[in-house]
């Protein structure tokens, strides 16, 4: 319920726990519990019974061989708090969660779980609105605003969303409702806000992402670091050279081009490659360069395999012959590409993805989420492939 079908990181809660160390969490909480005194909240930093006794035991994770999981061979046990001894894991089953899997984009299963009837979405709709809840009313106590927050628990926890993101997933009029049912009380900010006649955290005007600040109780653009392209931006300000439904060619300025995929798991197929094609061909008549890369999770998880599978069901390998020579031209094209390109992977780069990289002029790791910190840099730099003296020019 915690882990990657609400944005969270793989690891979840209590996994999450074992890699800290229960001894530091543990000594975390009880610091929080007796510095915070007049915390609303201050009842929830006391340490429960059964993690004292694991603390006790020198069950505290990964350090210590073993804590909530423990490795036995291949298999992952998991730690009884009935009787403290290790078992096999039992899977749960909720309806919410198999119906929020099937939902590809993340706010959709935040929007879906969050009116969810069953306990896992009991579970998520009291947990979530009562941390936006207490993190609203840490401003401007622990932060000036709300984006410093988000950024805090996206870096520091590999959040997919910040709290107020995730709020804004949920819709902020509909959530303050689930609020007044569960007869929480809403933050003095919050109501300001709705007051102001605001429907949402963020908002995008003109290409700019916005915030709203609770201390001028207005919007104001969320300020990004010097020389930060986002792609996202530049296509809302119709930067948009050509697209269709898995690959986009964007003008990012300063005569530079960049192709972006935005597929599923940005798998390669005719999109890509035809997208690509175009690319090589308009930069060469109008741009200086060509960039390849996309903010999306992964850069590329390689072709399309399920296509190919298809494919070969139903016989026809002339159909397949020809898709891998218009893969193997548009890679070639990138190799011989009369200007400089410049491929950016990240995460997964698989494949065709990474092959890529090998036919560009350069491949460079770049930041998988604008809003957070740089996550991941491919391995592969094959540096500058071509002869130096071609007198072409260089990004």
């Amino acid at each position: 319920m915690t882990g990657n079908v609400i944005g969270h990181a793989r690891s979840a809660s209590f996994r999450t726990l074992d890699l800290v160390g229960l001894d530091t969490a543990y000594n975390v909480a009880r610091n929080l519990y007796n510095t915070l005194p007049n915390d609303e909240k201050r009842e929830s930093f006391k340490v429960p019974e059964f993690m004292e006794k694991m603390v006790e035991r020198k069950l505290l994770g990964d350090k210590t061989g073993g804590g909530f999981y423990k490795k036995a061979g291949k298999e992952i046990l998991t730690l009884d708090l009935a009787t403290f001894e290790y078992r096999p894991q039992q899977k749960a089953k909720f309806a919410s969660i198999d119906a929020a899997k099937q939902l590809d984009k993340l706010e959709d299963r935040i929007a879906h779980l969050s009116t969810a009837t069953d306990k896992a979405g009991e579970f998520l709709r009291r947990t979530m609105t009562q941390t936006a809840i207490y993190a609203a009313n840490r401003i401007p106590e622990i932060a000036d605003n709300l984006v410093e927050i988000d950024n805090a628990m996206k870096w520091g926890f590999n959040h997919e969303l910040g709290i107020f993101e995730t709020w804004d997933a949920i819709g902020l009029e509909k959530s303050v409702e689930l609020m007044k049912q569960d007869g929480l009380a809403i933050p003095a900010n919050v109501q300001k806000m709705l007051a102001s006649g605001a429907k949402s955290f963020y908002k995008s005007e003109n290409g700019v992402r916005h915030y709203f600040d609770f201390a001028s109780n207005g919007y104001k653009p969320v300020s990004l670091p010097a020389g930060l392209t986002v792609l996202k931006s530049l296509k809302d300000q119709n930067k948009v050279i050509k697209k269709n439904a898995g690959a986009s060619l964007i003008d990012l300025g300063e005569g530079v081009a960049c192709v972006e995929f935005h597929s599923k798991m940005n798998a390669l197929g005719d999109d890509q490659l035809g997208m690509i094609q175009f690319a090589v061909k308009e930069v060469e008549k109008n741009f200086a360069g060509l960039v390849i890369g996309n903010q999306g999770d992964n850069f590329s998880a390689g072709a399309n395999i399920m296509m190919i599978l298809m494919g070969a069901q139903e016989g026809e390998w002339d159909e397949i012959s020809m898709a891998v020579r218009k893969f193997q031209n548009t890679t070639m094209s990138l190799r011989y590409s009369p200007k400089p390109v410049v491929v950016a992977p990240h995460h997964l780069t698989l494949g065709g993805g990474c092959e890529m990289v090998l036919h560009a002029d350069r491949g460079r790791g770049i930041r998988r989420d604008i809003h957070g910190p740089c996550r991941g840099r491919s391995r592969v730099d094959p540096g500058r492939r071509r002869n130096q003296g071609d007198g072409r020019p260089r990004i």
